[in-house]
């Protein structure tokens, strides 16, 4: 039966997380300068449709080929290449940490050899559709290098999962899997506005939550 279709865009998901890294205390990092960046993870455009199990149910079998899950990916994948470039989506990521540091570190921004990095790595988004409805991802990593000697002084991970449409939960095999196909006719149907709109917000809404993290690592300090 059919399981889940997923596209995922810059496929960085083998990666481990990075954990959390605070070493502010040992850094005299207040009121210094830093430069800025946003990156994207290298990585190409991927796709992935499975189909897995039995298929039991003759109706989910003409979902699951009126769909035509090579095509459906494609079609999905162009939506997202047209809606945003990754380059936009790292910008909007990295916002939370630009303000932060300004906010709390009081790190006044140079285009050029700042006494700190302050990179932001946009590792993964993706749009994708199960049995319980149709969902944005955007993971990333935000740093805080010491130029002079390249030891990192903060770092972070966050992901942020937007539902764009969701599927109450059955509790039936039959009817979970027929959920997901649905979900996957759905996911094809997805204009790129919508498809812009909810990348910007996950990608908005991680970086917030980095720059929270950040507060609070500031706030403990003595």
């Amino acid at each position: 039966m059919l399981k889940s279709f997923t596209v995922l865009v810059l496929g960085a998901l083998a990666l481990a997380s990075c954990g959390h890294t605070n070493n502010l205390g040992s850094y005299k990092i207040k009121g210094t300068t830093a430069s800025y960046r946003s990156l994207v993870e290298s990585g190409a455009m991927k796709s992935s449709a499975q189909m897995t199990g039995d298929t039991a149910a003759s109706a989910l079998t003409n979902v699951a080929a009126s769909i035509g899950s090579d095509a459906a990916s494609r079609q999905t994948e162009q939506k997202i290449a047209s809606a945003i470039s990754s380059d936009s989506l790292a910008r909007f990521f990295a916002n939370g940490m630009r303000q932060s540091t300004r906010d709390y570190l009081q790190l006044r921004g140079v285009q050029d050899n700042g006494q700190y990095i302050v990179e932001s790595v946009l590792q993964e988004f993706s749009v994708n559709s199960s049995s319980s409805g149709v969902n944005a991802t955007v993971r990333g990593t935000s740093r805080i290098i010491e130029r002079s000697t390249g030891k990192i002084v903060w770092e972070d991970q966050e992901t942020n999962t937007v539902p764009l449409r969701s599927t109450p939960a059955t509790g039936s095999t039959v009817s979970a899997a027929l959920a997901s196909a649905f979900n996957a006719a759905q996911l094809v149907d997805l204009s790129v506005p919508e498809i812009r709109t909810v990348l910007i917000n996950s990608a908005d809404e991680a970086g917030k939550q980095m720059a929270e993290t950040l507060r609070s690592d500031v706030a403990n300090l003595k």
